[in-house]
């Protein structure tokens, strides 16, 4: 029965950064090429305990990745992780703690499939490796993505990606760049056709709104009321809802007469609130 590698937890704690097991762990991470990340005592992602072993999950990044545990449970781990504490005044203290991924069969693996999986620096997307062309098409075509942008797109080793400086490279082939105009031409006009249906929809809901309003007016008018009530009168184009008072509240004795009107038959077609000092 094949088993998969697994990754299993070393944690550290040295009471200054002078201490030979430190100088010691400095040396081995050097040598392993890992990139630290350091993190403060309050940080969201726990510790884990000491000997642990978690498989590979599907999240991988440079220096960073999901583990999984024996019960599925998913846990944020760092290649190394080294937590900053501050005493009462805000200073640093002398200690270095945290954990480090042992040197294993399970680190291995994961460090072949940094390398042997190729990432697109723009939207993320993972292809595995060989890849003809280089270049990542899973994003030509998004409204987010620019051309001055296009060299991101660029696939590279997870293992490279975050020193990866892909604007300095070669620029895109013609290629990659004519594939990118037309589908960003075919976005465009998508997007200009949306922007119109959006606003066509917007002006009828607001006619709408207007007719409301000015049906309430007139019949509120026809009873009687004058400007200070009919001026009052505003209709919301979202749910067709009407309010009375918007901008300044009824008197209590004129909202009594109000409120009374609208529960005559030929208000019963409007959703009506009145606003009273």
């Amino acid at each position: 029965m094949t088993t998969t590698p697994e990754l299993r937890v070393r944690r550290f704690h040295f009471e200054t950064k002078d201490d030979p097991g430190y100088i010691t762990l400095r040396d081995e991470i050097a040598q392993r090429g890992l990139r630290p990340m350091a993190a403060s005592t309050d940080a969201k992602e726990g510790m884990p305990g000491d000997g642990t072993c978690w498989q590979i999950g599907d999240s991988i990044h440079d220096n960073q990745l999901t583990g999984i545990g024996p019960a599925g449970e998913r846990v944020h781990l760092f290649d190394c992780r080294i937590i900053i504490e501050y005493d009462h005044h805000g200073r640093r203290k002398p200690t270095r703690r945290g954990y480090i991924l042992e040197d294993n069969e399970g680190f291995d693996e994961l460090q072949a499939r940094r390398r042997h999986t190729l990432r697109c620096g723009s939207c993320g997307t993972d292809y595995p490796l060989p890849h003809e062309g280089g270049w990542c098409n899973a994003c030509i075509g998004s409204p987010y993505l620019k051309e001055d942008d296009l060299p991101l797109t660029r696939l590279l080793p997870i293992a490279d990606s975050f020193m990866a400086k892909r604007k300095d490279m070669d620029p895109p082939p013609a290629s990659h760049v004519a594939a990118y105009r037309a589908a960003y031409g075919t976005t465009a006009l998508r997007q200009i056709n949306e922007r119109h249906a959006r606003h066509l929809a917007d002006l009828d809901a607001k006619r709408a709104a207007a007719d409301v309003e000015w049906r309430l007016a007139t019949l509120l008018h026809a009873a009687g009321y004058g400007l200070g009530v009919t001026d009052e009168v505003i209709c919301y184009s979202h749910d067709l809802s009407c309010k009375i008072g918007f901008s300044k509240a009824l008197p209590s004795d004129l909202a009594d007469r109000v409120e009374a009107t609208l529960q005559e038959p030929a208000f019963a077609d409007f959703k009506v609130r009145v606003e009273r000092r």
